[in-house]
């Protein structure tokens, strides 16, 4: 029998073993997605032999004992079984050619999963799937944000790989899903399009957003008011002034047009000394330029090219490293040539494949390794150091992949600085001093129409987390945020 048919036989018998109780001799349970247990058998060698954590749970010196159960409490059913048919047959999964809205959270807790357990193999293979299969589109971008926030911590270069994907569709798409056709009415914070603050705030940062300064106050002001449910007082409350803070950091008034300040002081709904100082800056401006109103219109992505250094000529060197660092959090972009092999590896964190969005760190070194008979250039002495948009690119090698021709190109797309944790306090503290002012009973807040999320406890809990919208669940989790 040929070794490959042998090979191949034996791939075969460890892939059905899955179906055979007499291997089980480990036992998991864990909650489905409708909250219901399950109970997940299999077998502790096969585990091990892939997983240094399965093998230290099961042949350490704290190892579980025969027969006792373990409990899996941060991850689904279904994505823990994914996780045992990935280690049994390491092979794609069906489910996950596309990635829909209904797949989204167990694909999460998959690939949380592989960095639990310590499998590049699924990680590489969760991250093929981000790049490749998950399609954003304006009936899930707003979805997939909301339930990226709570895999912030552990899965932290998915995290900014996918939020930057959504943010990319959303600056190109905002207008159609938070303002309605008719633009005389105001713009409508609902279930489908309620973001959490901090993540509200970087997209209403971004520069490269499509849509007018005005806009984003409207925006913002409509969220403030489904959080308050009652704009009477809102700024003399003691900690308003941390929400005017909020509109001067994130709407730029001066790119406003006069009718547009016009109808933001007949509102009398912003503070008179602020609308006071904002009509005298609109009159300064007029006195010299009328400023229109104007779209955000950079680029979201920042490209740095690189060309060789004209006194040298391409050479086939085969496999080469490129070293380089960033001065900012930037999602590494490269699926522009036509490589045989890429390794991408900062510190700890290293990626394998031909198309990569890869999670970069400021001032620590990023290498790229493209491996096989590729061809390579000198870099030009004059572009080791480079700076685009307050972004810096150094080089800390001589040589970079060739496109064929004579240059290549790095693409970087920001990635935005997350809201202080004081700011966030000083919010969270106005928003619960605000609701506990209108209803002396301690409600958190009222949902849209009307109806009041209690506390349970000191983190402002609903008592009844199936009660109310969606979204009103989602602002009582906003103020549930604890601080380090």
């Amino acid at each position: 029998m040929p070794p490959e048919d042998t090979c191949e036989v034996w791939c075969r018998r460890m892939k059905d073993s899955i179906e055979d109780e007499d291997f089980f001799d480990a036992s998991f349970k864990a909650k489905d997605v409708f909250g219901t247990f399950s109970k997940i058998r299999c077998n502790r060698v096969m585990l091990s032999l892939a997983s240094p954590v399965f093998k230290k749970q099961f042949f350490g010196s704290l190892r579980v004992k025969d027969g006792e159960t373990v409990d899996i409490v941060d991850g689904t059913a279904e994505a823990f079984k994914d996780l045992i048919d990935f280690i049994y047959c390491e092979k794609s999964f069906k489910k996950y050619e596309q990635v829909h809205t209904n797949t989204f959270k167990t694909m999460l807790d998959f690939c949380h999963f592989g960095h639990k357990y310590e499998i590049p193999s699924l990680v590489n293979f969760t991250s093929n799937v981000i790049n490749n299969n998950l399609t954003i589109n304006k009936e899930n971008a707003v979805a997939i944000l909301q339930d990226l926030e709570p895999y912030k911590l552990n899965l932290e270069s998915e995290y900014h790989v996918i939020s930057n994907k959504c943010f990319c569709f959303l600056d190109d798409n905002f207008e159609d899903i938070f303002f309605s056709k008719d633009f005389l009415k105001p713009p409508e914070v609902n279930d489908s399009n309620f973001l959490f603050f901090p993540t509200l705030q970087t997209l209403l940062k971004r520069p490269s957003l499509k849509t007018s300064e005005y806009n984003i106050y409207k925006l913002l002001r409509e969220y403030i008011l489904g959080l308050v449910a009652d704009d009477q007082d809102l700024f003399s409350v003691d900690g308003g002034k941390c929400i005017l803070e909020i509109f001067k950091g994130l709407v730029d008034f001066s790119k406003m047009s006069l009718s547009q300040i016009k109808k933001i002081g007949e509102e009398k709904w912003l503070p008179n000394e602020f609308l006071l100082d904002l009509a005298i800056s609109a009159m300064n401006l007029n006195l010299t330029s009328l400023k229109p109103s104007v779209d955000r219109s950079k680029q979201s992505m920042i490209q740095f090219t690189v060309v060789k250094d004209p006194i040298h000529n391409g050479t086939h060197y085969g496999t080469v490293e490129t070293i380089f660092k960033l001065n900012k959090r930037a999602i590494f972009e490269l699926n522009r040539i036509q490589l045989e092999k890429i390794t991408i590896t900062q510190g700890v964190r290293t990626k394998i494949g031909s198309k990569h969005c890869f999670y970069v760190e400021p001032e620590i070194a990023v290498s790229l390794t493209v491996m096989g008979n590729n061809y390579w250039l000198k870099s030009n002495p004059e572009q080791r150091k480079m700076e685009k948009n307050g972004m810096e690119i150094e080089f800390l090698s001589n040589y970079f992949p060739s496109d064929m021709g004579n240059r290549f190109c790095f693409n970087f797309y920001p990635v935005g600085e997350d809201i202080s944790k004081q700011s966030l306090q000083e919010i969270q503290a106005f928003f619960e001093s605000f609701s506990q002012k209108n209803d002396p009973e301690g409600a958190v807040c009222r949902d849209p129409w009307g109806k009041l999320i209690k506390k349970e406890d000191e983190k402002g809990c609903p008592t009844n987390p199936d009660s109310g919208p969606p979204i009103a669940i989602a602002i009582a989790e906003l103020f549930a945020i604890e601080s380090d």
